[in-house]
């Protein structure tokens, strides 16, 4: 699932303190949802926001199991390698080869928290925008 929503039950004090301020990833796809011009198919969509949520991920480290399934016991590498496959035999993908695509972070290490060259998820990113700001 590309859909990392549930994880944020793994992160406790994800929106306090420090932890609040590099949260922009969960806060902007949560308007970005709820949002009046937001389009339900993704043919209609001039940009495809991918609801990865990278960094709360990497929080989360081994999901605990009231993330429920699919990422009950998973690592972050495990659900990238499986966001990359999804992300790849998606045709909104296929439609301009991932230029269109947009994952929201605000992580320093964008590509550290991805994988380096040489990975699947890095050459299935390379043409991917990162909105870290």
């Amino acid at each position: 699932s590309l859909d990392w929503r549930p994880l944020l039950r793994c992160v406790t004090g994800w929106d306090t303190g420090l932890h609040s301020q590099n949260a922009a990833e969960v806060w902007l796809l949560q308007q970005l949802l709820a949002h009046p011009n937001r389009t339900s198919a993704w043919q209609d969509a001039d940009v495809v926001v991918l609801p990865l949520l990278p960094l709360v991920s990497l929080r989360a480290g081994i999901a605990c199991a009231a993330s429920d399934p699919p990422f009950a016991n998973t690592t972050h590498r495990r659900r990238m390698g499986a966001a990359v496959v999804a992300t790849l035999s998606h045709p909104a993908y296929a439609r301009r080869w991932g230029h269109d695509h947009l994952v929201l972070t605000n992580y320093w290490d964008a590509w550290g928290m991805f994988g380096g060259k040489g990975t699947a998820s890095h050459a299935a990113l390379a043409n991917v925008s990162f909105g870290w700001h």
